[in-house]
Protein backbone atom coordinates (compact mmCIF):
# COMPACT_ATOMS: atom_id res chain seq x y z
CA UNK A 1 0.00 0.00 0.00
CA UNK A 2 1.21 3.25 -0.62
CA UNK A 3 1.98 6.28 1.79
CA UNK A 4 -1.23 8.02 0.68
CA UNK A 5 -3.45 5.47 0.72
CA UNK A 6 -1.92 4.02 3.99
CA UNK A 7 -2.89 8.16 5.25
CA UNK A 8 -6.71 7.74 3.95
CA UNK A 9 -7.04 4.68 5.63
CA UNK A 10 -5.99 5.32 9.11
CA UNK A 11 -7.87 8.73 8.40
CA UNK A 12 -11.05 6.98 7.39
CA UNK A 13 -11.16 3.71 9.97
CA UNK A 14 -10.16 6.65 12.97
CA UNK A 15 -13.08 8.61 12.13
CA UNK A 16 -14.91 5.56 12.31
CA UNK A 17 -13.50 4.29 15.38
CA UNK A 18 -14.60 8.04 17.16
CA UNK A 19 -18.01 8.23 15.56
CA UNK A 20 -18.87 4.61 17.01
CA UNK A 21 -17.69 5.99 20.40
CA UNK A 22 -19.42 8.83 20.98
CA UNK A 23 -22.57 6.80 19.40
CA UNK A 24 -21.72 4.64 22.57
CA UNK A 25 -21.32 7.92 24.51
CA UNK A 26 -24.83 8.83 23.69
CA UNK A 27 -26.27 5.23 24.29
CA UNK A 28 -25.29 5.50 27.86
CA UNK A 29 -22.66 2.39 27.59
CA UNK A 30 -20.20 2.01 30.35
CA UNK A 31 -17.29 3.54 30.59
CA UNK A 32 -15.37 0.09 31.15
CA UNK A 33 -17.19 -1.28 27.87
CA UNK A 34 -16.42 2.18 25.65
CA UNK A 35 -12.70 1.86 26.38
CA UNK A 36 -12.45 -1.95 26.48
CA UNK A 37 -14.16 -1.64 22.86
CA UNK A 38 -12.24 1.19 21.80
CA UNK A 39 -9.08 0.03 22.83
CA UNK A 40 -9.40 -3.53 21.14
CA UNK A 41 -10.91 -2.34 17.92
CA UNK A 42 -7.91 0.35 17.66
CA UNK A 43 -5.41 -2.88 18.00
CA UNK A 44 -6.43 -4.17 14.47
CA UNK A 45 -6.24 -0.60 13.36
CA UNK A 46 -2.71 0.14 14.62
CA UNK A 47 -1.27 -3.08 13.80
CA UNK A 48 -2.71 -2.77 10.15
CA UNK A 49 -1.27 0.48 9.70
CA UNK A 50 2.21 -1.19 10.54
CA UNK A 51 1.97 -3.84 8.32
CA UNK A 52 0.97 -2.01 5.66
CA UNK A 53 3.52 0.83 5.51
CA UNK A 54 6.51 -2.06 7.09
CA UNK A 55 5.27 -5.09 5.04
CA UNK A 56 3.32 -3.32 2.10
CA UNK A 57 3.56 -6.79 0.07
CA UNK A 58 1.79 -8.83 2.80
CA UNK A 59 -2.08 -9.09 3.15
CA UNK A 60 -1.98 -8.63 7.23
CA UNK A 61 -2.16 -4.59 6.65
CA UNK A 62 -5.29 -4.97 4.38
CA UNK A 63 -6.80 -7.51 6.07
CA UNK A 64 -6.70 -5.96 9.88
CA UNK A 65 -7.69 -2.84 8.58
CA UNK A 66 -10.99 -4.30 7.63
CA UNK A 67 -11.11 -6.21 10.56
CA UNK A 68 -10.99 -3.30 12.55
CA UNK A 69 -13.31 -1.80 10.59
CA UNK A 70 -15.72 -4.52 10.73
CA UNK A 71 -14.95 -4.74 14.54
CA UNK A 72 -16.63 -1.15 15.31
CA UNK A 73 -19.43 -2.65 13.42
CA UNK A 74 -20.56 -4.77 15.53
CA UNK A 75 -20.36 -2.69 18.18
CA UNK A 76 -23.28 -0.98 16.97
CA UNK A 77 -25.39 -3.64 17.96
CA UNK A 78 -26.12 -2.91 21.66
CA UNK A 79 -26.18 0.87 20.98
CA UNK A 80 -29.98 0.57 20.98
CA UNK A 81 -30.26 3.39 17.93
CA UNK A 82 -32.73 2.48 15.36
CA UNK A 83 -31.85 1.01 12.42
CA UNK A 84 -28.00 0.96 13.13
CA UNK A 85 -28.76 -1.77 16.19
CA UNK A 86 -30.24 -3.86 13.82
CA UNK A 87 -27.36 -3.50 11.70
CA UNK A 88 -24.53 -3.96 13.99
CA UNK A 89 -26.53 -7.29 15.24
CA UNK A 90 -26.65 -8.48 11.80
CA UNK A 91 -22.95 -8.01 10.93
CA UNK A 92 -21.22 -8.90 13.74
CA UNK A 93 -17.93 -10.96 14.53
CA UNK A 94 -17.71 -10.80 10.38
CA UNK A 95 -14.18 -10.06 11.58
CA UNK A 96 -13.53 -13.93 12.21
CA UNK A 97 -14.03 -14.34 8.63
CA UNK A 98 -10.81 -12.11 7.12
CA UNK A 99 -8.83 -13.36 10.38
CA UNK A 100 -9.44 -16.73 9.26
CA UNK A 101 -8.71 -15.56 5.71
CA UNK A 102 -5.19 -13.98 6.76
CA UNK A 103 -4.16 -17.16 8.85
CA UNK A 104 -5.16 -19.39 5.70
CA UNK A 105 -2.48 -17.10 3.88
CA UNK A 106 0.02 -17.11 6.45
CA UNK A 107 0.44 -20.93 7.67
CA UNK A 108 0.69 -21.19 4.10
CA UNK A 109 4.14 -20.03 3.51
CA UNK A 110 3.43 -18.53 -0.17
CA UNK A 111 0.88 -16.19 1.23
CA UNK A 112 -1.96 -17.83 -0.57
CA UNK A 113 -5.04 -18.21 0.56
CA UNK A 114 -5.63 -21.75 0.12
CA UNK A 115 -8.25 -23.61 0.52
CA UNK A 116 -10.33 -20.76 -0.91
CA UNK A 117 -13.70 -22.67 -0.40
CA UNK A 118 -13.48 -23.10 3.46
CA UNK A 119 -13.49 -19.54 3.59
CA UNK A 120 -15.83 -19.00 0.90
CA UNK A 121 -17.97 -21.87 3.21
CA UNK A 122 -17.32 -19.34 6.34
CA UNK A 123 -18.21 -16.73 4.85
CA UNK A 124 -21.60 -18.07 2.89
CA UNK A 125 -22.53 -19.22 7.00
CA UNK A 126 -21.73 -15.92 7.94
CA UNK A 127 -24.07 -13.71 5.07
CA UNK A 128 -26.76 -16.42 6.08
CA UNK A 129 -26.83 -15.85 9.68
CA UNK A 130 -26.61 -11.46 8.76
CA UNK A 131 -29.41 -12.46 6.26
CA UNK A 132 -31.53 -13.89 9.41
CA UNK A 133 -30.61 -11.70 12.09
CA UNK A 134 -31.54 -8.36 9.42
CA UNK A 135 -34.31 -9.54 7.35
CA UNK A 136 -36.09 -12.46 9.66
CA UNK A 137 -36.47 -11.10 13.23
CA UNK A 138 -37.91 -8.28 14.85
CA UNK A 139 -37.75 -8.32 18.59
CA UNK A 140 -40.83 -6.15 19.21
CA UNK A 141 -43.16 -8.31 17.20
CA UNK A 142 -41.09 -11.60 17.38
CA UNK A 143 -40.59 -11.73 21.05
CA UNK A 144 -42.59 -9.09 22.34
CA UNK A 145 -40.04 -7.02 23.41
CA UNK A 146 -41.61 -3.79 24.22
CA UNK A 147 -38.40 -2.14 25.22
CA UNK A 148 -36.56 -3.26 22.29
CA UNK A 149 -35.94 -1.08 18.95
CA UNK A 150 -38.04 -2.66 16.18
CA UNK A 151 -36.45 -3.85 13.10
CA UNK A 152 -37.20 -2.04 10.13
CA UNK A 153 -36.00 -4.29 7.84
CA UNK A 154 -37.60 -7.41 9.00
CA UNK A 155 -39.92 -9.36 6.54
CA UNK A 156 -40.79 -11.97 8.47
CA UNK A 157 -41.75 -12.28 12.55
CA UNK A 158 -41.72 -15.99 12.90
CA UNK A 159 -39.65 -17.36 15.30
CA UNK A 160 -39.54 -20.67 14.26
CA UNK A 161 -37.86 -19.60 11.11
CA UNK A 162 -35.21 -17.04 12.54
CA UNK A 163 -34.19 -19.64 14.86
CA UNK A 164 -33.48 -22.21 12.74
CA UNK A 165 -31.39 -19.94 10.58
CA UNK A 166 -29.94 -18.82 13.49
CA UNK A 167 -29.17 -22.78 14.84
CA UNK A 168 -28.19 -23.76 11.54
CA UNK A 169 -25.91 -20.63 10.50
CA UNK A 170 -24.27 -20.27 13.80
CA UNK A 171 -23.26 -24.37 13.98
CA UNK A 172 -21.50 -24.24 10.45
CA UNK A 173 -19.45 -21.54 11.33
CA UNK A 174 -18.61 -23.29 14.48
CA UNK A 175 -17.51 -26.58 12.90
CA UNK A 176 -15.51 -24.28 9.83
CA UNK A 177 -13.79 -21.68 12.20
CA UNK A 178 -12.22 -24.60 14.18
CA UNK A 179 -11.84 -26.44 11.09
CA UNK A 180 -9.72 -23.70 10.19
CA UNK A 181 -8.01 -23.52 13.13
CA UNK A 182 -6.78 -27.49 12.81
CA UNK A 183 -5.61 -26.57 9.80
CA UNK A 184 -3.24 -23.79 10.99
CA UNK A 185 -2.14 -26.18 13.57
CA UNK A 186 -0.92 -28.52 10.75
CA UNK A 187 0.85 -26.68 9.11
CA UNK A 188 2.57 -25.07 11.86
CA UNK A 189 3.69 -28.55 12.69
CA UNK A 190 4.69 -29.25 9.19
CA UNK A 191 5.93 -25.82 8.56
CA UNK A 192 10.01 -25.20 7.47
CA UNK A 193 12.06 -23.44 9.96
CA UNK A 194 12.10 -20.35 8.70
CA UNK A 195 7.88 -20.06 8.88
CA UNK A 196 8.17 -21.25 12.07
CA UNK A 197 10.78 -18.65 13.42
CA UNK A 198 8.80 -15.64 12.08
CA UNK A 199 4.97 -16.35 12.32
CA UNK A 200 5.00 -19.06 14.93
CA UNK A 201 3.41 -16.39 17.34
CA UNK A 202 1.00 -15.14 14.37
CA UNK A 203 -0.29 -18.32 14.13
CA UNK A 204 -0.76 -19.53 17.62
CA UNK A 205 -2.70 -16.40 18.43
CA UNK A 206 -4.47 -17.30 15.22
CA UNK A 207 -5.50 -20.77 16.75
CA UNK A 208 -6.82 -19.22 19.74
CA UNK A 209 -9.08 -16.63 17.69
CA UNK A 210 -10.58 -19.42 16.00
CA UNK A 211 -11.01 -21.61 18.81
CA UNK A 212 -12.93 -18.41 20.56
CA UNK A 213 -14.97 -18.09 17.31
CA UNK A 214 -15.76 -21.76 17.66
CA UNK A 215 -17.00 -20.89 21.05
CA UNK A 216 -18.79 -18.46 20.32
CA UNK A 217 -20.68 -19.47 17.28
CA UNK A 218 -21.38 -22.93 19.52
CA UNK A 219 -23.07 -20.82 22.33
CA UNK A 220 -24.86 -18.87 20.22
CA UNK A 221 -26.41 -21.90 18.12
CA UNK A 222 -26.94 -23.89 21.46
CA UNK A 223 -28.47 -20.61 23.32
CA UNK A 224 -31.03 -20.44 20.69
CA UNK A 225 -32.13 -24.15 20.36
CA UNK A 226 -32.17 -24.57 24.02
CA UNK A 227 -32.72 -21.16 25.96
CA UNK A 228 -29.66 -21.49 28.27
CA UNK A 229 -26.48 -20.87 27.86
CA UNK A 230 -23.58 -23.52 26.80
CA UNK A 231 -21.45 -22.57 29.80
CA UNK A 232 -22.46 -20.30 32.60
CA UNK A 233 -20.17 -18.39 34.45
CA UNK A 234 -20.80 -16.13 37.65
CA UNK A 235 -20.23 -12.80 38.90
CA UNK A 236 -17.77 -11.43 38.91
CA UNK A 237 -16.09 -13.63 36.29
CA UNK A 238 -18.47 -13.16 33.72
CA UNK A 239 -17.21 -10.04 32.70
CA UNK A 240 -13.78 -11.10 32.39
CA UNK A 241 -14.96 -14.47 30.79
CA UNK A 242 -17.37 -12.28 28.09
CA UNK A 243 -14.55 -10.10 27.13
CA UNK A 244 -11.31 -12.79 27.35
CA UNK A 245 -13.67 -13.97 23.81
CA UNK A 246 -13.45 -10.75 22.10
CA UNK A 247 -9.37 -10.27 23.24
CA UNK A 248 -8.18 -13.25 22.16
CA UNK A 249 -9.17 -12.03 18.56
CA UNK A 250 -6.99 -9.11 19.62
CA UNK A 251 -3.89 -11.46 20.18
CA UNK A 252 -3.85 -11.78 16.11
CA UNK A 253 -2.83 -7.93 15.58
CA UNK A 254 -0.53 -7.88 18.39
CA UNK A 255 1.17 -10.75 17.09
CA UNK A 256 1.46 -9.85 13.87
CA UNK A 257 2.64 -5.59 15.58
CA UNK A 258 5.50 -7.52 17.58
CA UNK A 259 6.79 -9.60 14.55
CA UNK A 260 6.64 -6.84 11.96
CA UNK A 261 8.42 -4.51 14.91
CA UNK A 262 10.87 -7.50 15.70
CA UNK A 263 11.78 -7.97 12.33
CA UNK A 264 12.61 -4.75 11.94
CA UNK A 265 14.96 -4.51 14.43
CA UNK A 266 16.48 -7.41 14.09
CA UNK A 267 20.02 -7.39 13.74
CA UNK A 268 21.83 -7.51 9.99
CA UNK A 269 23.71 -10.88 8.79
CA UNK A 270 25.69 -9.23 6.13
CA UNK A 271 28.83 -8.93 8.23
CA UNK A 272 28.39 -12.47 9.44
CA UNK A 273 27.59 -13.98 5.59
CA UNK A 274 30.61 -11.53 4.35
CA UNK A 275 32.94 -13.38 6.67
CA UNK A 276 31.43 -16.88 5.82
CA UNK A 277 31.68 -16.13 2.22
CA UNK A 278 35.92 -15.27 3.16
CA UNK A 279 35.87 -19.17 4.95
CA UNK A 280 33.87 -20.83 1.58
CA UNK A 281 37.27 -22.01 -0.08
CA UNK A 282 38.35 -23.88 2.67
CA UNK A 283 36.18 -24.66 5.25
CA UNK A 284 32.08 -24.29 3.38
CA UNK A 285 30.10 -23.53 0.60
CA UNK A 286 28.64 -20.34 -0.31
CA UNK A 287 24.89 -22.12 -0.20
CA UNK A 288 26.16 -22.97 3.39
CA UNK A 289 27.05 -19.28 4.27
CA UNK A 290 23.47 -18.48 2.74
CA UNK A 291 21.21 -20.62 4.69
CA UNK A 292 23.11 -19.48 7.73
CA UNK A 293 22.56 -15.79 6.94
CA UNK A 294 19.04 -16.61 5.92
CA UNK A 295 18.21 -19.05 8.57
CA UNK A 296 16.75 -21.49 5.68
CA UNK A 297 18.40 -24.69 5.94
CA UNK A 298 16.18 -25.99 2.89
CA UNK A 299 17.72 -23.33 0.71
CA UNK A 300 19.65 -24.23 -2.59
CA UNK A 301 21.81 -22.55 -4.65
CA UNK A 302 22.05 -23.08 -8.02
CA UNK A 303 24.55 -21.64 -11.03
CA UNK A 304 23.07 -21.61 -14.45
CA UNK A 305 24.93 -23.90 -17.71
CA UNK A 306 25.59 -22.60 -20.50
CA UNK A 307 22.67 -24.90 -22.54
CA UNK A 308 20.07 -22.88 -19.96
CA UNK A 309 19.63 -25.60 -17.17
CA UNK A 310 21.08 -25.24 -13.46
CA UNK A 311 23.36 -27.35 -11.14
CA UNK A 312 23.64 -26.87 -7.68
CA UNK A 313 26.89 -26.51 -5.86
CA UNK A 314 27.64 -30.46 -6.04
CA UNK A 315 27.18 -30.61 -9.45
CA UNK A 316 24.11 -32.59 -9.89
CA UNK A 317 21.62 -31.45 -12.36
CA UNK A 318 18.93 -29.36 -10.78
CA UNK A 319 15.12 -28.00 -12.39
CA UNK A 320 14.05 -24.76 -10.94
CA UNK A 321 10.81 -25.33 -8.85
CA UNK A 322 7.60 -24.75 -10.33
CA UNK A 323 4.52 -22.79 -9.38
CA UNK A 324 2.60 -24.58 -6.26
CA UNK A 325 5.66 -26.48 -5.78
CA UNK A 326 5.93 -24.48 -1.82
CA UNK A 327 9.46 -22.94 -3.06
CA UNK A 328 10.62 -19.59 -4.04
CA UNK A 329 13.19 -18.33 -6.49
CA UNK A 330 15.31 -15.61 -6.42
CA UNK A 331 17.03 -14.95 -9.53
CA UNK A 332 20.79 -13.55 -9.19
CA UNK A 333 22.01 -11.00 -11.62
CA UNK A 334 20.77 -9.32 -14.93
CA UNK A 335 18.42 -10.95 -17.03
CA UNK A 336 21.11 -11.01 -19.86
CA UNK A 337 23.87 -12.79 -17.48
CA UNK A 338 22.30 -14.40 -14.43
CA UNK A 339 25.06 -15.42 -12.13
CA UNK A 340 23.00 -17.58 -9.74
CA UNK A 341 19.38 -18.56 -8.47
CA UNK A 342 18.82 -19.11 -4.62
CA UNK A 343 15.91 -21.42 -3.80
CA UNK A 344 14.16 -20.99 -0.59
CA UNK A 345 11.38 -21.00 1.60
CA UNK A 346 8.74 -18.63 0.66
CA UNK A 347 7.96 -17.42 4.01
CA UNK A 348 11.21 -15.09 3.71
CA UNK A 349 9.19 -13.29 1.70
CA UNK A 350 8.14 -11.37 5.32
CA UNK A 351 12.00 -10.32 5.37
CA UNK A 352 12.38 -8.29 2.17
CA UNK A 353 14.99 -6.28 2.93
CA UNK A 354 16.56 -8.90 4.74
CA UNK A 355 16.63 -10.90 1.79
CA UNK A 356 17.33 -8.16 -0.86
CA UNK A 357 20.48 -7.06 0.90
CA UNK A 358 21.69 -10.53 1.46
CA UNK A 359 21.22 -11.34 -2.38
CA UNK A 360 23.20 -7.95 -3.32
CA UNK A 361 26.13 -9.18 -1.23
CA UNK A 362 26.13 -12.79 -3.05
CA UNK A 363 26.28 -10.87 -6.40
CA UNK A 364 29.25 -8.75 -5.60
CA UNK A 365 30.86 -12.22 -4.54
CA UNK A 366 29.66 -13.87 -7.12
CA UNK A 367 30.62 -11.45 -9.82
CA UNK A 368 33.76 -11.81 -8.24
CA UNK A 369 34.58 -14.74 -8.70
CA UNK A 370 33.58 -14.70 -12.27
CA UNK A 371 36.09 -11.94 -13.15
CA UNK A 372 38.62 -14.21 -10.87
CA UNK A 373 37.89 -17.15 -12.79
CA UNK A 374 38.19 -14.92 -16.37
CA UNK A 375 41.43 -13.49 -14.77
CA UNK A 376 42.86 -17.53 -14.19
CA UNK A 377 41.63 -18.14 -17.75
CA UNK A 378 43.51 -14.72 -19.56
CA UNK A 379 46.76 -15.94 -17.41
CA UNK A 380 46.12 -19.12 -18.28
CA UNK A 381 46.53 -18.13 -21.81
CA UNK A 382 48.80 -16.12 -21.21
CA UNK A 383 51.10 -18.59 -20.10
CA UNK A 384 50.79 -21.43 -22.67
CA UNK A 385 51.14 -18.37 -25.69
CA UNK A 386 54.82 -17.90 -23.59
CA UNK A 387 55.10 -21.67 -23.63
CA UNK A 388 54.59 -21.78 -26.81
CA UNK A 389 56.68 -18.74 -28.17
CA UNK A 390 59.61 -20.60 -26.43
CA UNK A 391 58.95 -23.88 -27.72
CA UNK A 392 58.72 -22.06 -31.09
CA UNK A 393 62.40 -20.32 -30.42
CA UNK A 394 64.03 -23.75 -29.49
CA UNK A 395 62.85 -25.53 -32.35
CA UNK A 396 64.21 -22.60 -34.25
CA UNK A 397 67.66 -22.50 -32.25
CA UNK A 398 67.96 -26.31 -33.35
CA UNK A 399 66.99 -26.04 -36.52
CA UNK A 400 69.48 -23.37 -37.11
CA UNK A 401 72.64 -25.50 -35.48
CA UNK A 402 71.66 -28.23 -37.80
CA UNK A 403 71.64 -26.01 -40.56
CA UNK A 404 74.76 -24.62 -39.94
CA UNK A 405 76.24 -27.87 -39.35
Amino acid sequence: MSRRVVVLAAVGVAAFAAATTLVGIASGAPVDFLVLDLVTGSSFFVAGLAAARLRPGSPAGPALLVSGVLWFVGSYGPSGQPIVSQLGFAFERWYDVVLAALLLALSSGAQRLEPRGLVALLAGASALRTAGRLFLVDPVRTYGCAECTPNPFAVSTDSAVFEAVEIAANTAIAVLAAVVGVIVVLRLVRAGPVLRRVRWPILIAGVLAMAAATFDAAEYAWSTATGTLFLEVGEPFDLVFDWGFFLARVLVPLAILLATLRLRAAPGPLGPFAAGLERTSSSGTTEAALRVALGDSSLQLLRPDADGTWRSEGGSAVDLPADGDGRAVTIVGPAERTLAAVVHDPALGDQPELVQAVIRVLRLALENERLEGELREQLRAVTESRARIVTAAEDERRRLERDLH
